[in-house]
């Protein structure tokens, strides 16, 4: 899998795209950005059902930090 190098400005500009557009499932591997360790705080989200876009929170249940990589357990 490919690592990508971002700064810390150029992953919090990307994430909310990331977790807007990508499948659920697939893997965003990188390195720097050593200073981002939460997601954003509101993502939107185009709504097939209802045929518009909705906003949803995100939050922190917990975090794990092992060898030097942070995880974090989240729910939307």
């Amino acid at each position: 899998m490919p690592v990508e190098q971002f700064t810390d400005e150029e992953l919090k500009n990307r994430l909310p795209e990331i977790l807007e557009t990508w499948p659920l499932y697939r893997i965003l591997a990188y390195d720097g950005a050593d200073s981002v360790v939460v997601v954003p705080e509101e993502i939107s989200l185009f709504c097939s059902s209802c045929k518009r876009d909705t906003s949803w929170q995100t939050y922190v249940l917990g975090q794990t930090h092992q060898a030097g990589v942070h995880f974090e357990n989240i729910q939307m």
